[in-house]
């Protein structure tokens, strides 16, 4: 069933009027197609683009939590038979489970792509209006190769947290630039 979210005139300030959950669904929703193209088009403004960001890391981050909760836990002991065919059932349902939540994982790993690219570009912007010292913009370009090497990785749950955390840093560290 596809969900068409309409808001009367597309104006960007419109998404700041919704609180944080709404605007994940939102968020939600898009990754799926389910909206309409100028609400697709008010997230990729630049005064929601940091608001998109975070929805867009939850929406990962959730997923990231039900990969590993959803997961059948293997019988260590000895099983009955019965208690062996349900574990393998679980698993069976787990994996296809795991298969459907894939697309949708690929989807919103390139909208978070698409978004941290624009958030650069209008970084970018930004910065070349106001030149940085030599050792700033080597410092910056250093954090910038960094988190490049780690969305390489971000699918390996090992590294799920620790590229939270830089995520973090990096946001913070946009916060402080004028």
């Amino acid at each position: 069933m596809r969900h068409e979210v309409v808001l009367r005139r597309p104006d960007p300030r419109d998404l700041a009027a919704l609180d944080d959950e709404a605007l994940y669904e939102l968020v939600s929703l898009e990754a799926r197609g389910e909206v309409s193209a100028p609400v697709a088009a008010m997230l990729r403004e630049p005064d929601n683009l940091r608001r998109w960001h975070a929805s867009l890391k939850r929406i990962m981050q959730e997923i990231q939590h039900q990969y590993v909760t959803r997961k059948p836990v293997k019988p260590v002991e000895r099983v009955s038979p019965d208690e062996w065919t349900a574990y393998r059932r679980q698993e069976a349902a787990y994996s296809r489970w795991k298969r459907k939540v894939e697309s949708f994982k690929k989807s919103v790993a390139q909208r978070l792509t698409e978004c941290k690219r624009l958030l650069h570009e209008q970084h970018s912007k930004t910065a070349r209006a106001a030149p940085l010292s030599g050792k700033l913009h080597l410092f910056r370009r250093a954090l910038a190769l960094l988190h490049d090497a780690a969305e390489r990785v971000h699918d390996d749950p090992e590294w799920a947290e620790w590229l939270e955390r830089f995520d973090d840093l990096l946001e913070h560290r946009n916060r402080r630039t004028p």
